[in-house]
């Protein structure tokens, strides 16, 4: 074998390996950024259910009956929702122009409602790409929280 014919190959394999090596790193640091999330948390949570969709966490503890929710780009945006306190779920859809929002709403009996934003089109640079997805998502997951529900 001459070294032009190894030189090629070499080359082949680099350009097969490297978007694997991407995706790897990817998702090593996501999955870095849930386990601080999930550490920061100063109730204890154990998710029996996680689901991680468009960079946007969301955990079910059913135990403990804690919901998490988290925007894992944004590390500050993480909403804990004790789901034995809350009377009842829904969600949300508002349009104003352009801009599109989905809520999960959370009515807490002797309280005030707790809003969550799953998705914000104002937010998002694709532009209300990921609408449907994130819709299909968020129901999926309120008939699960609705199952938890104590009340």
């Amino acid at each position: 074998m001459d070294s032009s014919s190894l030189f090629i190959g070499l080359i082949i394999v680099l350009v097969c390996l490297l978007p694997l090596l991407f995706v790897i790193r990817s998702k090593r640091k996501n999955n870095l950024k849930i386990n601080t999330i999930f550490n920061s948390i100063g109730t204890p949570f154990r998710p029996t259910i996680k689901e991680l969709h468009v960079n946007k966490l969301f955990a079910l503890d059913r135990e403990n009956k804690i919901f998490l929710f988290a925007n894992i780009d944004r590390g500050r945006d993480v909403h804990i929702v004790r789901l034995d306190t809350v009377g009842k779920a829904a969600l949300e859809e508002i349009t104003i122009g352009v801009e599109k929002k989905i809520f999960f709403v959370f009515n807490i009996p002797g309280g005030t409602d707790q809003r969550i934003t799953i998705y914000d089109t104002s937010v998002d640079a694709l532009h209300a790409t990921y609408w449907h997805e994130n819709k299909v998502m968020a129901q999926r997951w309120l008939k699960l929280l609705e199952e938890h529900i104590a009340y």
